[in-house]
């Protein structure tokens, strides 16, 4: 019986720890209100059976799975649909609530994109239903609740460095108490960090849309279309590890029309993994916006999100009935680029890897589904070796870094699915939610095994950014047999410079109507709320 690496890491503790500047005895933050920082990631390195592997893999701890399901059948069918090719789409709003959900949820959920939504604001000039916060405060309660929508309808959750400063009557308005270049930047740095196929815009740029900030968004997500594909646009940011990205259709979101050239995507559609359809799953979603007093109800029967195409590049033509029609999305074409005999080396593995996920799919028994495992293991091994044959070409000069980034994605996201499979289970613990400079932290980390399948955890390790770990645990390679759970427990002290947790965004004073954030803030651009 062969054994290969199998890595499974955290970034998020069951109960995120806060480091706090005074005693733990003082007034505790709650909720959103608090600064949630997570300082330790958890990583176990697991052992499974017959699964060459060229690096680790990647999953999150059970505890932090989307909310709308945890691990098992369900989760592990939802990720099958996600790997199978390369579909991202990029959502454009103004303020937490503006997005359609339900597109949201039916692009995710069902059809296994990658989807995000991006708001330029936070929504810190609105009312507050629930509570006495307001504007900064406000802000901070919303992006909670935008964060609690994506874990249900599986997008993740961008934002700009605008304020919502409350309404506002044109766009000229809008973008002049949000610097039009500075606004522009920081959507064109999404854009190129996410690398959406399609934009979908929520405004139309035009006084039809009401609200300036609604207008300014518009805006933005036609101008964003140029900008994020020209190296001479904001071109620091190519210093900062992202590059030029030439979105392939702009469309944008219709409400009442009925004439032509609407494309309409079907919401309603009852979905067996999930035992109801994307627009109820949708609906949970936006009831997070309780702030906002957005509870909707969770309706039957059919629905559709309408969008009609806006701008595109010059070769895909106009008339397209299908949101992704005239855009190559399939895993050989992230090599379209390379002649047939460069990218051999690529597309032999990918297609093999194609016919593993198939026969995972076709092979899938929802009360057995370790009996997928051995595909996807199979499946891995190919990705390993086509990301080998891509770091060959990139020796040599070719272009392959959005072809890596596409892989190392699929690759995460099929190990997941083998956790799924397989049975295994990863969680972290930590003893206080609230620590002090100098405080020892306690945290237990359990691997349970479900399946069948024998597992060998190699080691457990603590990534924690130069803090001191008390007798951490490597070494291991025990043996985790059908049904039984490993736990470690390890110490962690807090150094006595530690700093003190606090929101990205709130660390230093506004300029004007723009946040501003801190030099090194990679987080405003990903999906969690708190500075790392």
């Amino acid at each position: 019986m062969r054994y290969a690496w199998f890595n499974v890491s955290s970034p998020f503790l069951q109960s995120p720890t806060m480091i706090h500047n005074a005693s733990k005895r003082a007034a505790r933050p709650s909720g959103f209100a608090a600064a949630l920082l997570s300082i330790l990631s958890t990583t176990a390195a697991l052992l499974m059976m017959a699964m060459p592997t060229a690096a680790p893999l990647r999953a999150q701890d059970t505890m932090n799975a989307p909310a709308l399901v945890r691990g098992g059948a369900s989760e592990l069918m939802l990720q099958l649909r996600r790997l199978d090719g390369v579909k991202r789409v990029l959502m454009i709003g103004a303020h937490p609530d503006d997005e359609d959900t339900a597109l949201l949820t039916a692009l995710s959920r069902g059809m296994g994109a990658e989807t995000a939504y991006l708001s330029l604001t936070r929504g810190d000039g609105g009312q507050n239903l629930i509570g006495p916060e307001l504007f900064e405060g406000l802000g901070v309660v919303r992006t909670g609740e935008l964060l609690a929508a994506r874990r249900l309808d599986g997008g993740a959750q961008y934002f700009t460095r605008a304020f919502d400063y409350g309404f506002s009557k044109s766009a000229d308005e809008a973008l002049s108490l949000w610097p039009r270049e500075e606004l522009l930047r920081d959507v064109t740095w999404v854009v190129r960090s996410f690398r959406p196929h399609v934009i979908v815009s929520v405004f139309s740029g035009t006084p039809q849309d009401g609200h300036g900030q609604h207008q300014a968004a518009g805006i933005m997500a036609e101008q964003v279309f140029d900008a994020a594909a020209d190296p001479e646009q904001f071109a620091d940011q190519l210093d900062e590890g992202v590059a030029p990205w030439q979105v392939r259709k702009l469309y944008r979101r219709v409400r009442g029309v009925s004439d032509g050239g609407i494309i309409k995507v079907e919401t309603g559609q009852f979905d067996p993994v999930l035992g109801r359809s994307w627009y109820q799953v949708a609906m949970a979603s936006r009831s997070q916006h309780r702030s906002q007093d957005m509870g909707s109800g969770q309706e039957l029967g059919p629905r559709a999100s309408s969008i009609t195409l806006w701008r595109t590049v010059d070769r895909i033509g106009p008339d397209e009935r299908e949101l992704f029609a005239g855009v190559d999305t399939t895993l050989n074409g992230i090599v379209g680029h390379l002649d047939e005999v460069q990218a051999r080396g690529v597309t032999g593995p990918l297609t093999r890897y194609r016919a593993a996920l198939g026969e995972a799919r076709a092979g899938l028994e929802w009360e057995r589904p370790w009996g997928v495992a051995a595909p996807l293991r199979r499946g891995l091994a190919e990705i390993d070796a086509a990301l080998a044959a891509l770091d060959e070409l990139g020796q040599q000069g070719y272009p392959v870094d959005d072809a890596m980034l596409d892989l190392h994605a699929r690759r995460e996201a099929a190990g997941r699915a083998l956790l799924d499979a397989a049975g295994v289970v990863v969680r972290t613990a930590s003893d206080d939610d609230l620590v002090v400079p100098g405080d020892t932290l306690g945290v237990t980390v359990e691997v349970w095994n479900g399946g069948p399948l024998p597992v060998s955890v190699d080691e457990i390790a603590l990534q924690t950014d130069g803090w001191q770990i008390d007798a951490p645990t490597t070494g291991e390679d025990l043996l985790v047999g059908p049904g039984e759970v490993l736990r470690r427990d390890v110490r962690v002290v807090v150094p006595a410079d530690a700093r003190v947790s606090r929101l990205y965004f709130r660390e230093q004073v506004r300029d004007g109507e723009m946040y501003r954030w801190p030099d090194n803030a990679e987080a405003p651009f990903h999906q969690d709320g708190a500075s790392t």
